[in-house]
């Protein structure tokens, strides 16, 4: 491999890496976002965004929950597009097809299953479905997120 290649190879990986510190993931933005809900009272937090539905109680009188947020449907737009084909018939004779792609439509919403003590503290909350939407829905402020990346480093 010649000696240019490596460099720019060299280049792209540290460059890379250096693009993840700008952001945060879905993922890490959601986890942080709901860690803040850790410790508080359950009520509060369906005062906030909604009842949940309870799921189960053990012995000891903690309480598990599962939390939906509203669902959101998102219309991927159609597209059309010309496709040249070759004429079955006449070799080399071309024309061009329309091939549509029909709209369609994609749910999102975030699902949580919440765990409490038996006095109703939150002790943990976790993602069950659609990292994304509930980073959207528990989004951090610019300062949390800037403070969050300033740690990185």
């Amino acid at each position: 491999m010649k000696r240019s290649h490596i460099l720019k190879l060299g280049m792209v990986a540290f460059l890379s890496l250096g693009l993840t510190s700008c952001f945060i993931s879905d993922q890490e933005e959601a986890d942080v976002a709901l860690a803040k809900w850790q410790g508080k009272k359950i009520n509060d937090f369906f005062f906030a965004y909604g009842k949940g539905e309870f799921q189960a109680q053990n012995s000891g009188g903690a309480k598990a929950y599962r939390w939906k947020s509203a669902s959101r449907r998102v219309e991927i737009v159609g597209v059309s597009y010309a496709v040249r084909v070759e004429d079955s018939y006449i070799p080399g004779r071309f024309y061009e097809k329309i091939v549509y792609a029909p709209s369609s439509y994609r749910n999102y919403q975030c699902v949580l299953r919440i765990e409490t003590s038996a006095g109703g503290v939150i002790r943990s909350l976790n993602n069950v479905t659609g990292t994304g939407e509930c980073a959207r829905y528990f989004s951090l402020s610019q300062a949390e997120i800037d403070a969050l990346l300033e740690a990185r480093k």
